[in-house]
């Protein structure tokens, strides 16, 4: 496994064991006083932040895989 492969696993092991605490329940689940529908879900920081962090990176890999596969106009000599 070289250093890549070792960053990566990492990473994922550190993205799911800080992924897990979000997913504690809070105020909001399963209460009829606190069922405010879809209200819920976009005033709540414990929603709507991990879906743009992953909202966000999906565009920023989208948008590196994308200038990867753009050619780059220059001519090669042959």
């Amino acid at each position: 496994m070289n250093s890549t492969q070792r960053l990566r696993a990492a990473l994922f092991v550190a993205v799911c064991a800080l992924g897990s605490v979000p997913a504690m329940a809070h105020p909001g689940h399963g209460d009829p006083v606190h069922s405010d529908g879809v209200m819920h879900f976009v005033t709540s920081p414990t929603h709507w932040v991990p879906i743009a962090i992953v909202l966000g990176l999906a565009a920023l890999v989208a948008v590196q895989r994308f200038s990867r596969s753009k050619p780059s106009g220059k001519l090669s000599d042959k």
